[in-house]
């Protein structure tokens, strides 16, 4: 957990939909298609979360956004099973 506070576990869940969904997802396109944007916001939240001076106004914006794209995958696994592929861009 990064911090022992409610933006940690919060941070935490994310982290572990995503672990999830990166199981799941068999296609490595697909994966890094669905993933790629959600992990790097979810970095930026846990960034903006740990820094000296805490920046909740960015932290939530990434944290919304992550949370946004996570449930993207997650919709898109359980409409389409996990060996969905992405043919088109």
């Amino acid at each position: 957990m990064i911090k022992a506070d409610k933006n940690g576990v919060v941070i935490e869940q994310l982290d572990d939909r995503i672990r999830i969904l990166e199981a799941k997802i068999a296609d490595a396109e697909t994966r890094t298609y669905f993933l790629g944007l959600a992990k790097k916001t979810h970095t930026d939240a846990m960034n903006f979360n740990s820094s000296v001076l805490p920046r909740l106004p960015e932290f939530m914006f990434a944290l919304s956004v992550s949370e946004s794209l996570i449930q993207r995958a997650e919709t898109a696994v359980s409409k389409f099973g996990p060996k969905l592929k992405i043919i088109a861009g």
